[in-house]
């Protein structure tokens, strides 16, 4: 099951999480706000969370570009 995680400032600046349904549906958030971020991923992380880079959409060059003459 494919699953976002969303990292948020509340009303009052404070870090949050939820964790989404892929079409969107919250399944599970913070049980309180974090002052700091790294203290809200921590708490995601021991719900879950585990941190994936962002994989790129780039279309990579086949090779070097030859010139016509």
């Amino acid at each position: 099951m494919n699953l976002i995680w969303r990292f948020y400032m509340d009303q009052e600046r404070q870090w949050r999480w939820q964790r989404l349904s892929v079409g969107q549906d919250v399944i599970a958030e913070s049980p309180k706000s974090y002052k700091e971020y790294e203290g809200c991923v921590a708490n995601a992380q021991v719900q879950g969370y585990v941190f994936q880079p962002p994989q790129s959409t780039r279309v990579q060059p086949r090779g070097p570009v030859r010139k016509r003459s």
